[in-house]
């Protein structure tokens, strides 16, 4: 596992996004890198549906070591900003590695000023009180989620990708499931 973390630091010293996917892609998984396990196809999918959204960037809640977003900036060109709690914990010798510069550790109790023209982003988050709290508050109109699909029944987040389909003001606007049972579900929102 550390030979595979070391390369994941060297492609990332060396600006290679689509070498670190491809690790992921041939089943390399280290959650504390990063839980969602992406695949090419899936980022050029999300790169596509956000241009044709017209999104200008991306807010990620709870972006953990900022691989995923270092990943999507480096793709897509679109500016990714990540939000995270506990900044006492992410500047320990016991966290991992940080891929991703513009983090601003939040206090949880706060929602920090969100830009209505970027998307915002949960993967793998687990706490829906607060999920709730930022769609309240978000007032623009596209939001992701990233986690399990629903034949996944070894890994959990809260909210769900598909947690969103039954609702008035949000509609699926595109889904992107990986071999590894995963999903990318894109919403936009709509007048409610």
């Amino acid at each position: 596992m550390d030979s595979c973390n070391d390369k994941i630091k060297e492609l990332y010293q060396s600006g290679d996004w689509r070498g670190i996917v491809q690790l992921f892609e041939n089943g390399f998984c280290d959650e504390k890198l990063l839980w969602f396990q992406p695949d090419l196809d899936g980022i050029d999918f999300l790169e596509k549906s956000l241009a044709t959204l017209g999104v200008k960037g991306i807010s990620s809640i709870g972006c953990g070591t900022g691989l995923l977003e270092w990943i999507i900036n480096s793709s897509t060109g679109l500016p990714v900003k990540g939000y995270e709690i506990d900044q006492d914990w992410w500047e320990s010798r016991y966290s991992p590695p940080k891929f991703w510069n513009a983090i601003e550790c939040i206090n949880p109790a706060t929602i920090p000023q969100l830009n209505p023209q970027f998307a915002l982003l949960f993967c793998y988050f687990n706490n829906s009180k607060a999920f709730e709290a930022y769609l309240d508050s978000f007032t623009g109109d596209c939001v992701i989620l990233v986690g399990p699909d629903e034949k996944n029944k070894n890994r959990y987040c809260d909210p769900q990708p598909f947690q969103l389909k039954e609702s008035e003001c949000w509609r699926i606007h595109a889904v992107w499931r990986t071999k590894f049972l995963e999903a990318i579900v894109i919403y936009r929102k709509f007048a409610c």
